[in-house]
């Protein structure tokens, strides 16, 4: 039972805080619960194969993540394509190997042991009982987060800073147990199923919300609006020669001079599928369900009278792409390029096949049109990502050598430069729509913002990826640009406002206030304070979640790869 300790162990040992001391006695509790209340059962031993089996996997991503592996990493896993899982266990066969033999060991060991006689004095049946009380009210916590005692009342007492370890007892004992190994994965895995239940009934909802969106004021008689939100995708400011990079990643965006370059946005979470919704809808940041019944920005915009496309070159697929896919249905056209992967021989998910399909949608005949473009971008494998004219940068990766992920030198070089030429395509096809848009002659507004950051192996840090908690995966590149005929680029004032506010620290929140705002769009009930286009904007603490909620701009950061401590 020691062994299933290890988990919540080794995050302690890594970031010595004092939520993950919390999470390490929560899971001590619960372990020493469930042996002192069986200990004369064999049967307890064997409930524990799930966790045994999930061990060595929990093991190795907290080795190189340094956090549990969360409701948004079971999601990730079982909706990534089948061979971008194949490839990756591969390149992890020999570990992963070892671990499970080794957990699976552990378990045969004590399996085979005699059970454990324990007297039956009423001292000792009252200890076995109270144990078993433990364990329901672990249970019990688990699933209902208002759950918290005298300990929350003293969370409440002490602090209220997001992501302090008081506020974290104050928001429940169910919070500290789901981020315990094994009780918390048993949580993981009803909240997913349970959450796919009740996807499509927060789909009905938001679609039959009506939020009194009305476009304010009226725009002149024969305008033609067009709104575009382009989403990109793993993208790292860092390597954007738009943000002082020092290769010319961003050739043609650097050129043009009527972008508003965000210079401090960060996502609320550091993976797509938590990372969309927050920029499509006003779901609070802190929010780790993968669904919302929040409207939209597709449901805002044609309450308001636009006609809604989403073109993408991302699957539809799999259940919580279906939490991205839920909200495209909102769009009255939808076209998806293609699956989960693209660019391979043969397959279609080239970005720039979105040039046709936008210049399409602007050649309607709608007044005023929302268009919401989802790219490929930056995402692994990044040789994949653009086509081989767009090579510049060499050597690059052509597959998964040595079945993935070598750190030598060498690699990590390949690597960083098939990195920096997908971001080199980015570029292109970002200036290509501009130039689509221009050439339409409608009025236009245009946000560009990634789902969440990237990080590469460098000198300093050799980790890559996202999806956990280094500061590199939720700072992101974003920009607005707007049309000669758009009226804040009329108003000097307006872009003034605009140019100041481009400069503050700003978060994925507020896209959707600034985006509805741009298109001339009033949404009752939107904070004016999140509206980058607004004089009452102001910077506010940024939540991001690790997967616990914290304030960005005041979290502990560790080490070279600038961990965020939980």
């Amino acid at each position: 039972m020691a062994a299933l300790l290890a988990p919540n162990a080794l995050l302690f040992a890594q970031s010595r805080s004092l939520i993950s001391t919390l999470f390490l006695l929560f899971a001590m509790l619960v372990v020493g619960a469930w042996q002192i209340a069986f200990a004369w059962s064999r049967w307890a031993v064997a409930l524990m194969l799930p966790a045994i089996v999930l061990l060595p996997f929990e093991l190795y991503y907290l080795w190189n993540h340094r956090e549990l592996a969360g409701l948004y990493v079971l999601a990730i896993v079982l909706e990534t394509p089948q061979d971008q899982v194949r490839d990756y266990l591969l390149a992890r066969l020999l570990p992963l190997s070892l671990g499970l033999a080794l957990a699976f060991g552990i378990w045969l060991t004590a399996l085979a042991s005699n059970p454990v006689r324990l007297d039956r004095t009423r001292a000792r049946r009252l200890v076995r009982a109270t144990a078993a009380l433990v364990l329901v009210g672990a249970a019990f916590a688990l699933f209902w987060s208002p759950f918290a005692p005298a300990a929350g009342a003293l969370g409440a007492a002490v602090s209220a800073e997001a992501g302090s370890p008081f506020a974290l007892l104050r928001s429940g004992i169910g919070t500290i147990l789901r981020n315990t190994f094994p009780i918390g994965r048993v949580h993981t895995v009803a909240t997913y199923y349970g959450e796919l239940a009740q996807m499509k009934a927060a789909a009905a909802q938001r679609r039959a919300t009506r939020t009194g969106a009305r476009q304010s004021p009226l725009p002149e008689p024969g305008t033609r609006k067009v709104v575009v939100l382009v989403i990109g995708e793993s993208a790292n400011p860092r390597r954007w020669s738009l943000y002082g990079y020092g290769r010319d990643t961003t050739p043609e965006l650097s050129q043009r001079g009527d972008l508003i370059v965000l210079r401090d946005m960060v996502s609320a979470w550091p993976s797509t599928l938590q990372a969309v919704p927050i920029m499509l809808t006003r779901k609070s940041a802190s929010d780790p369900r993968l669904y919302t019944a929040e409207a939209s920005l597709i449901n805002v915009m044609r309450e308001a009278g636009f006609e809604t496309h989403w073109l993408s070159t991302q699957g539809s697929r799999g259940n919580f792409d279906l939490s991205i896919a839920e909200l495209a249905a909102d769009a009255e056209f939808r076209h998806f390029v293609a699956g989960a992967t693209a660019l391979k021989e043969g397959q279609p998910g080239d970005d720039r096949q979105l040039l046709p399909l936008l210049a399409d949608a602007l050649a309607r005949p709608a007044a005023n049109l929302f268009v919401v473009l989802h790219t490929q971008g930056s995402h692994a494998p990044y040789w994949e990502r653009y086509p081989k004219d767009f090579e510049r940068f060499t050597p690059a990766l052509r597959a998964y050598e040595s079945m993935g992920w070598r750190r030598d030198q060498a690699y990590t070089d390949a690597l960083s430069n098939s990195y920096d030429n997908s971001v080199l395509y980015t570029d292109h096809v970002l200036a290509a729509m501009l130039r689509t848009i221009e050439q339409s002659g409608r009025q236009a507004s245009l946000f560009y913002a990634a789902d969440h950051g990237e990080l590469l192996p460098d000198e300093q840090c050799g980790q890559m990826g996202h999806g956990f908690s280094v500061i590199g995966n939720f700072r992101i590149p974003a920009f607005m640009w707007l049309s000669g005929d758009h009226p804040a680029r009329g108003d000097n004032a307006a872009l003034a406002q605009l140019r100041r506010n481009s400069a503050l620290r700003s978060s994925s929140s507020s896209i959707f206030p600034t985006v509805t705002a741009l298109a001339g769009v009033a949404v009752p009930g939107t904070d004016a304070t999140l509206d980058l286009s607004s004089p009452a904007f102001r910077e506010a603490k940024r939540i991001v979640n690790i997967p616990v909620a914290v304030d960005f701009d005041r979290a502990q950061v560790q080490g070279k790869c600038e961990w965020i401590v939980q």
